[in-house]
């Protein structure tokens, strides 16, 4: 329910943005404040809270963001405090974030692995998932001491194991099916 109402309201910021030609502005405005609002998490608290009246939390975006970010995330802000939405934000975010990838044909992929990749490597990773998706591939690589080689990639909903894990575990399942 709530990846939905996020949505919604990313959808609405999104074509609106677009309609302006301010996408661009709007996505790098929006992930700014995301992070501000990460690090001061004690303020996206206080405007989430139920205790403190809708005047005050009006008051309070209104002196720290009017004039400062784009009126179009400025009353994104206020209609999600008005909803007693504001928790929502960061899904919000996200969610327009995505949007925007997709506008701009991109798959972001992370490359899980048990040691670092080269960037030589990430590139090459990088160029061959581009050529099978047909899109622009933005790559990262995490480190997961749980693996013991091979890679997991994951990107969208999606989950390509090639650990080694993975190909002992089908070696597995391939003999034991011949044996029984």
């Amino acid at each position: 329910m709530a990846e939905l109402v996020s949505d919604t309201y990313a959808t609405a910021l999104f074509e609106t943005a677009l309609e302006n030609n301010l996408t661009d502005t709007v996505k790098e405005e929006l992930n700014s404040l995301f992070a501000i609002l990460t690090e001061q998490s004690e303020y996206a608290k206080i405007l989430s809270s139920p205790i403190v009246g809708m005047k005050e939390k009006h008051q309070l975006v209104q002196s720290a963001f009017a004039g400062k970010i784009c009126n179009y995330i400025l009353n994104l802000i206020l209609v999600l405090i008005d909803n007693n939405r504001f928790s929502l934000f960061f899904d919000v975010v996200r969610a327009f974030n995505k949007l925007c990838d997709k506008q701009q044909n991109i798959l972001r992929a992370t490359a899980f692995t048990a040691v670092a990749l080269s960037s030589d490597m990430i590139e090459k990773l990088q160029t061959k998932l581009c050529g099978l998706s047909n899109k622009n591939v933005i790559l990262a690589n995490e480190v997961d001491k749980t693996l013991i080689g091979g890679i997991v990639l994951k990107y969208d909903n999606m989950e390509i194991d090639g650990s080694v894990k993975a190909q002992l575990d089908e070696i597995k399942k391939q003999v034991k099916e011949k044996t029984i």
